[in-house]
């Protein structure tokens, strides 16, 4: 089975429960849709289980906005993404490690890479998209120009991109079905022709979301199945 699961956020909770619900074997594949940080405080025991998991099961990463930022400010040294960080869920993400948050603050780069260095080795891992089956595995979406481009580039805009501003209708090509998350409209997840969005709100204290390509159905991690009806 391929499993494509929604953005994490930090809430480690959820995610043990959905991973428990999907009981995954060895042969099977679980695309995380980026996003494994930021809005939740309990970062390293999401780190751990995550890294746990890669290291026992087939599993592949797509990156997300947050994921590209913390990339861009850790890796590149780009200092002036340090203000996203602050304001969208870096700082709650460090609140539970003893003053890395100060460090965040008063970019002591060196120190919180040590700290985060599971994250940085997932990170090197993360594709921008994947192609699989007949979908398009993308962590926000793509813009409407892109969906006739055989072999888009993904910019900075594809990591942040909005439903409003997605072509819901127009499969990438004409064949690939684009699933997405970055943006939690509600708890239950959204279908159309050519777009899913699993985001069902982990990020918020509430579920996170895996649609299983074979079976065209979403399980929320209370369990709730969700029947892909267009297919």
């Amino acid at each position: 089975m391929q499993y494509i699961i929604g953005d994490v956020h930090g809430n480690v909770n959820e995610l043990k429960k959905l991973i428990n619900h999907l009981n995954p074997k060895k042969e099977d594949l679980l695309i995380f849709l980026g996003d494994l940080i930021d809005k939740n405080p309990d970062t390293l025991e999401t780190l751990e289980y995550i890294t746990n998991l890669k290291d026992n099961l087939n599993c592949k990463f797509v990156k997300g906005n947050h994921d590209f930022v913390w990339e861009e400010y850790l890796v590149k040294k780009n200092l002036n993404r340090k203000e996203f960080l602050l304001e969208y869920g870096g700082k709650q993400a460090l609140s539970k490690i003893d003053q890395a948050e100060e460090l965040l603050k008063t970019d002591k780069i060196t120190e919180l890479k040590k700290i985060l260095s599971k994250y940085l080795d997932i990170i090197k891992e993360m594709e921008p998209y994947l192609l699989v089956s007949d979908y398009l595995v993308i962590h926000a979406g793509l813009l409407p120009s892109q969906l006739d481009e055989e072999d888009f580039k993904v910019k900075e805009i594809n990591y942040f991109l909005r439903p409003e501003k997605i072509d819901k209708s127009k499969k990438y090509l004409g064949k690939y079905r684009v699933i997405a998350g970055h943006t939690f409209i509600k708890s239950t997840p959204f279908f159309s022709e050519a777009y899913i969005n699993i985001d069902t709100g982990a990020g918020y204290g509430k579920y996170l979301s895996v649609y299983c390509i074979e079976n065209m159905q979403i399980m929320r991690s209370d369990g709730k199945m969700f029947k892909d009806k267009n297919e």
